[in-house]
């Protein structure tokens, strides 16, 4: 695990880390950790659980990501009209809460809401782009998935998954890496396995900005994320030149806001410099773009509320 601290302090720094995310996401007992240095290990993993074909709804990139590993891949995606267990069959079901790219979330949102996954064998949702504040279903999914790139601000990204401990017992027999048992003192005994070449620091990192959110209160957090997420939609629409990319509000991201363009992206990048903003701009194949702007935690409301400003001046 790179260099080899004490592993008295190994075991501390990764105990303090696991019981901010056990009490942030409120872990119920039966559900384990593991952590891992990348997506890439957890895709794979994910990709040949069971035999045969897996079903993934999501973006068309994070269902290639995963047929990159298993070819037998049914994608569901939104122009699927009807959808019940049925439709899905007696396969993985493999979910993306939020489209990185254009802030829809959950595709199919309404009819994988309403699926009945005591008829499914597996069903493990990546909540990558959710904000790290949101409620987790522990009663119908029994595997998630986090980057903490996204929601967590993390230049140095770590991968958290979290599953029954079933599942844990059997996917760990692939893995290389570090068994750990700890015993919360606000819960039963957990399970974690950290991957052999994460890097401690990020353990560490991760812990301490888990610790921030407690200490600002996770009500407030998510206030603070909705209303972010208001000032930035109403910036939009005051600006001639830009539209949300999703009109309804039912379907679109609180953390990812994304807006259509006409304006040159030289234009946009030359604002955003002269303004000391930071945000994405991907060019479409149409010359039209689309700008992202990321609402999470780590974002302060002054910060948003400087760029809902120079926005309607873009």
């Amino acid at each position: 695990m790179g260099s080899e601290p004490d592993p008295k302090i190994l075991s501390k720094i990764i105990q303090h880390s696991l019981d901010g995310l056990i009490a942030l996401f409120e872990i119920p007992a039966g559900f384990d950790l593991i952590l891992l240095q990348d997506k890439k290990l957890l895709l794979k993993t994910l990709a040949n659980v069971g035999s045969g074909t897996i079903t993934v709804a999501g973006s068309t990139e994070f269902a290639d990501n995963i047929r990159f590993y298993n070819n037998k891949v049914t994608f569901l995606d939104d122009h699927t009209n009807d959808l019940s267990s049925g439709d899905v069959g007696e396969k993985p079901l493999i979910i993306q809460d939020i489209d990185p790219v254009t802030g829809q979330k959950p595709l199919l949102n309404n009819r994988i809401e309403n699926l009945d996954y005591s008829a499914l064998p597996f069903t493990h949702l990546d909540i990558s782009c959710s904000s790290p504040t949101d409620p987790l279903d522990f009663e119908k999914i029994q595997s998630f998935s986090f980057s903490t790139r996204y929601g967590f601000g993390m230049s140095q990204d770590l991968v958290v998954w979290i599953l029954k401990s079933d599942l844990f017992d059997m996917l760990v027999k692939q893995l290389n890496g570090m068994y750990m048992e700890f015993d919360p003192g606000f819960s039963k005994t957990k399970k974690c396995f950290v991957q052999d070449n994460v890097e401690i620091d990020r353990i560490y990192i991760l812990g301490m900005i888990v610790q921030d959110f407690f200490n600002r209160g996770l009500t407030m957090i998510r206030n603070e994320i909705k209303y972010k997420s208001i000032i930035l939609y109403n910036s939009i629409n005051d600006n001639p030149n830009l539209k949300p990319l999703i009109n309804d509000p039912k379907t679109r991201s609180l953390n990812i806001i994304c807006a259509k363009t006409e304006i040159a992206n030289e234009r946009i990048l030359n604002f955003m410099s002269e303004n000391r903003i930071e945000f994405d701009v991907l060019a479409r194949p149409d010359t039209s773009s689309i700008i992202r702007i990321a609402n999470y935690p780590v974002h302060s409301k002054e910060q948003m509320e400087y760029l809902a400003d120079h926005i309607v001046k873009l």
